[in-house]
Parts: structure tokens; C-alpha cells; sequence
């Protein structure tokens, strides 16, 4: 019988292959590793958090987050449920490819109060993130209790607060562009962040924000009750520019101008003129509704006509990673190859 000798060459290029063939398996396993690594999102009820408003759960017995639309409670969405321990709901949070890791704005729904929805915001979905939220449901904060990274208000019409509304003719809006809002403060950026974004309802999902402001510096001037506050304890809870303001128009007027001014168009808007209007519908703060500048959302036309809102963008279809393509032909070299003799 005759022998035949694989060549040295032949020899080579399958160790080669077959070297090749493992390094890229392996790094296809670190990336899935990487892509599947999780961490939890903890949501606890937390009473001290609590201000007006009444209160609409002490207990966790359910807890629902989100997918990344926003939509909560659909037969044919999915949602992802929390383990409920020892009082606290926990997620297990994927970080894989989009649309599948769960980073961005979110809802939870605890309790199945579908008009209480909590936001929530993961930046990170490898990492474990805390969140706490009063008993009324209506201010969170994320990160340390004592000195967090996001804190959040929800203004919603079953805890009798007033829609969002447009800002041009100040008629109440409904849908996505309107209704219920939440604030979020982003205490972490340099400067930081206060953000007003509508609420989604858990049956149409989609949310979106109407007002995004950073301040030009990080403390307000003193007022004649308040030395220099920090921009985040001037936006948000006791001792805020509401509070300090109190119905007396002298105390803002002096750098705000007439605070019933309204200018004809939303981008007109000063520090010195209708500077109110930024946020809610003139000087009587939240219970006047927050403001859509409906025009600039394309969503009204005029002061008098309103279009269609722009349909939500569809979502790609997650594409095969590059290395396992490289991975299939490196395997079937080194099998025609070994093959050979």
C-alpha cells in the first residue's frame, strides 16, 4: 500500500487555521459574556421621600419594568417581571443588543396602578442600581438616598394635577405629547440637568420630552430669602423658586421683568422675558399645566391647528456580529484542509 505524506505546508496552514479558528472563538465568547452581563435595578419604598398628595401603596406585592417603548401592559409586549423580596422588587436587567438590553428611560408599574407609573433611568445596565420612591408614588430619587444621581417628580392627573399644555393658546393636550409629565434632575453632570418629559401610558407607550434645560451657572443670585441656592435645591422641592416666590411678583420681576409676559414664540423666551413660561404655563407654576412647545414638535402648525404626531422610528434588526462569520469560514477551511491527502 502506498502512503501518502501531508505536506509540511499542508501541516502549517491547518495548525494555523485551527490557532485561528480557537482565538476567535474565544473572543466570540468574551463579547457574549460581555453582552450578556447583567446587574439588578432594587426599587424600595421609601416614606420620608414623601410630600403632598395622598398615598397609594405601603406594600410591593407586584412590580412590572418596561421595554425600551415604554409600554407596560400589552398581551403581545414584553415586560419584564421583579422578584418581590423582603419588601424591595428586584430586576435583572439585560445588557445585550439593542433592542434587548434594557438601558434608557423606563417605567416601573407597581401594584398594577396603571396611572402611577414610576420612572426610572438605567445609564448602565451591567452595573446594580438602587431607586427609592415615597408611598404616594410621586417623587423618587436613583442612586444614594442622601446624595443621589437622578431625582424624579411625577405630575399626574390622578394625584389631581393639571395636563400638560400647549404652549401657544394654553389648551390642555392629551396622548403622548401631553397629559401626565415627570421631572428629572441630573444632579451627577457638570452643569447639571432639569428635564420635563410626558409620561407614557401604559396601553400607548411613548414618551417625550418637552423641556430640556441645563442653568448657565451653578447657583441661582440670592434672593431676599435664599443665599445663592445650588440649581438643584432651586428646582426641585422645599425651599424651590415656587416656594420662595409665593405669589409676590417683586421678588422674581427685578430680573425676570413682567412675569405675565409671554412671548409669541416658545425659542423667544429669556432669562428677563417670560422666563415662567420655560417650564409651565406662566407664574402659577405646576397647578397652570407644564408646556409643550407644540409647534416645535411639529405636532400643531398654528395657535389653531394641530397635525398628526411623527410615527415612532422603527426598530432595526440586531445584524450577526463580524467575528462569527469569521468563525464559520475559519472552520470550514480547516475541515477541507484536514481532509486532504
Amino acid at each position: 500500500m502506498k502512503n501518502h505524506k501531508r505536506s509540511p505546508m499542508n501541516k502549517s496552514i491547518v495548525v494555523g487555521l485551527v490557532v485561528w479558528l480557537i482565538l476567535i472563538m474565544g473572543l466570540g465568547a468574551a463579547q457574549t459574556s460581555a453582552a450578556t452581563a447583567a446587574g439588578k435595578l432594587t426599587l424600595t419604598l421609601e416614606p420620608s421621600l414623601d410630600g403632598k398628595g395622598n398615598i397609594r401603596a405601603t406594600s410591593l406585592m407586584d412590580a412590572k419594568l418596561s421595554d425600551f417603548q415604554g409600554i407596560i401592559v400589552l398581551n403581545d409586549i414584553p415586560y419584564k417581571a421583579a422578584n418581590i423580596t423582603n419588601g424591595t422588587a428586584q430586576f435583572s436587567l439585560s445588557a445585550g443588543q439593542f433592542p434587548y438590553r434594557d438601558e434608557g428611560n423606563r417605567y416601573i408599574m407597581i401594584n398594577n396602578l396603571y396611572g402611577d407609573l414610576i420612572p426610572t433611568r438605567i445609564d448602565d445596565p451591567t452595573k446594580d442600581i438602587h431607586q427609592f420612591v415615597g408611598e404616594k408614588l410621586r417623587v423618587s430619587v436613583i442612586g444614594n438616598l442622601s446624595d443621589p444621581t437622578y431625582q424624579i417628580e411625577t405630575f399626574t392627573q390622578e394625584q389631581g394635577e393639571h395636563p400638560a399644555v400647549s404652549y401657544y393658546d394654553g389648551t390642555n393636550l392629551s396622548g403622548m405629547f401631553g397629559g401626565n409629565v415627570y421631572t428629572i434632575l441630573s444632579l451627577k453632570t457638570n452643569p447639571q440637568r432639569f428635564q420635563v418629559i410626558t409620561l407614557g401610558a401604559p396601553r400607548t407607550g411613548r414618551e417625550q420630552k418637552i423641556i430640556d434645560y441645563t442653568p448657565a451657572a451653578p447657583n441661582h443670585p440670592s434672593t431676599s430669602t435664599s443665599i445663592n441656592p445650588s440649581f438643584s435645591k432651586w428646582m426641585f422641592g422645599e425651599g424651590s423658586h415656587g416656594d420662595d416666590y409665593d405669589g409676590d411678583d417683586s421678588k422674581c420681576s427685578t430680573c425676570h421683568g413682567n412675569l405675565d409676559t409671554k412671548p409669541s414664540e416658545f425659542s423667544d423666551i429669556m432669562v428677563n422675558n417670560g422666563f415662567c413660561f420655560r417650564c409651565h404655563y406662566g407664574k402659577g407654576g405646576s397647578d397652570k399645566g407644564f408646556v409643550v412647545d407644540t409647534i416645535g414638535l411639529g405636532i400643531q402648525t398654528s395657535a389653531a391647528t394641530t397635525a398628526s404626531p411623527t410615527p415612532a422610528p422603527t426598530t432595526a434588526t440586531p445584524k450577526i456580529p463580524a467575528f462569527e462569520a469569521f468563525s464559520a469560514i475559519a472552520a470550514l477551511l480547516a475541515v477541507l484542509l484536514i481532509g486532504r491527502k
